[in-house]
């Protein structure tokens, strides 16, 4: 016979209880140690099947832990009291943690203490509280070192998932292991910063943190695992290392985020937020305060050469109307101007790359010069810039990749330089073009690359052998043509 209480259901033998299903909503679970008078030995690991991303705190009395019956995407987390005598053999899909002595709070987090006097955060009513407010989104919290005595040395699987009012933490240097999924949809975080003792991250442990900006790494020896900041694509990653000690690949950073080597401290100078690496050259990460309508960056900062611009630096700065680039700049990351209203921008003539979404959504942007040397525009560059008139193309472009000019429904000219070869998908998308003459060079025209355009007075394509798309035009109406290519 089976039954439900406190969102467990047990089953009954003539000595003890079983737990079979668990039907609550908590991550981290209580197991009781008596029901009815009868204690409970046994737990069904299938009873957290629909949600594996559970810590389970046990009692001394259980004494069987079945199996998942099927394969399930998550680890569980137990912690088995020091007081229990049973052997557990190893468990697939599961992380047993022994010498648990007591769960103990701060009013902010759980603590799980174990018996060589160090502590594990499992869990935080952060959600719940109310602290120091930080900038304009979300909450300041400072962890402690130890606590009633317990050095705090890890942070556990699941611990701060789903934590979406936490803006900062400061990570304390006693704690040397951040488990799976920990920060996991922290989406209002916007700055970690991890100590030298920071020895191994688990995988997704930052995953999805969607304002997640800055990613400081002291220790050059930290393991990372899989996906580490997957989608957390808003962010730049700072090594303390000035040497790349690993290979910079896909497993722990699907997303490809931008690294920077030989970190030394983060300064604010006239009100502009810069990080300092150790070949004295500067990044440039932001504004500290949001009223800035005209900003002239500098080409060096203390000694430091100004070279970069990190991702989403002046995202959504709705007063900023100009800025400068000097030509000390050679990288611009994704969307770093995205969605603000700026107007006028003059950009550094180091630049070989226009980023993804590097302007995308400036409604105010009315013209732009980009200068030669840049070889490529990326994905979204200009997208939906619905007051841009003018775009000055270098000679230098070889390509214009997917919805560059997305949308830029007032975009009537443009010159296409003679080494362009590639021009992607729906890179002028809705525009409104009037002539369109592509040279010899072109050898690839996307699909619904010119797609939409109200009316194109006059097109020429003057390679023979150019592939285009067979939606390359669709919805245009084209008045008059010179159109070669064999494939159109």
């Amino acid at each position: 016979m089976s039954y439900c209480c406190n969102d467990f259901v047990y089953k009954k033998t003539n000595e003890y209880y079983e737990i079979t299903d668990y039907i609550g909503k908590e991550k981290l679970i209580f197991i009781p140690d008596f029901h009815d008078d009868l204690p409970v030995k046994q737990i069904h690991l299938d009873a957290f099947k629909r949600n594996a991303k559970k810590i389970v705190i046990l009692t001394k009395y259980i004494e069987v832990i079945h199996p998942f019956t099927h394969r399930v995407d998550d680890e569980i987390v137990i912690y088995q009291p020091i007081d229990s005598h049973q052997i557990f053999d190893e468990i697939p899909s599961v992380i047993i943690r022994k010498g648990f002595l007591k769960l103990i709070r701060d009013g902010i987090f759980h603590y799980a203490c174990l018996s060589d006097d160090t502590v594990n955060i499992v869990h935080s009513d952060i959600l719940e509280l109310r602290f120091e407010p930080l900038g304009r989104f979300g909450e300041k919290i400072i962890l402690e070192e130890v606590i009633d005595g317990y050095r705090i040395v890890g942070i556990e699987n699941y611990a701060l998932m789903d934590v979406i009012n936490l803006c900062a933490i400061s990570i304390p240097i006693t704690i040397y292991w951040i488990g799976r999924k920990s920060f996991f949809n922290a989406e209002m975080l916007e700055e970690i910063y991890l100590p030298e003792s920071v020895k191994r991250i688990g995988d997704q442990a930052f995953a999805h943190c969607l304002n997640l900006k800055r990613i400081y790494l002291m220790n050059h020896e930290i393991e990372l695992e899989d996906r580490v900041f997957e989608s957390s694509f808003r962010a730049m990653l700072y090594f303390a290392s000035s040497k790349r000690f690993m290979e910079i690949t896909t497993d722990f950073n699907p997303d490809l985020l931008p690294i920077a080597l030989g970190y030394e401290k983060s300064i604010t100078i006239d009100h502009v937020e810069y990080t300092l690496l150790n070949d004295h050259t500067a990044i440039v990460n932001g504004l500290s305060v949001h009223d800035f309508i005209h900003l002239y960056l500098p080409d060096e900062v203390n000694g430091y050469k100004v070279v970069e611009i990190a991702p989403f630096a002046f995202y959504q700065e709705r007063y900023l109307l100009s800025i400068r680039i000097p030509d000390s700049i050679s990288a611009i990351y994704t969307s770093a101007f995205a969605e603000s209203h700026i107007r006028k921008v003059k950009l550094s003539k180091s630049l070989r790359v226009i980023d993804e979404g590097l302007f995308s959504g400036c409604l105010y942007l009315k013209s732009i010069e980009i200068y030669e040397g840049v070889k490529i525009i990326q994905e979204g560059a200009f997208s939906r810039c619905v007051s841009l008139l003018e775009v000055k193309l270098p000679s230098s472009l070889i390509i214009i990749n997917n919805s560059s000019f997305f949308g830029c429904y007032r975009l009537r000219n443009i010159v296409f330089p003679k080494a362009i070869e590639e021009i992607m998908s729906y890179a002028f998308f809705e525009t409104n073009l009037k002539e369109i003459i592509l040279p010899s060079t072109m050898t690839s025209i996307g699909e619904m690359s010119f797609g939409n355009i109200n009316k194109i007075i006059k097109l020429s394509i003057k390679n023979p052998r150019v592939y285009i798309h067979e939606s390359a035009f669709l919805g245009s109406k084209i008045i008059n043509s010179q159109i070669e290519g064999e494939n159109y």
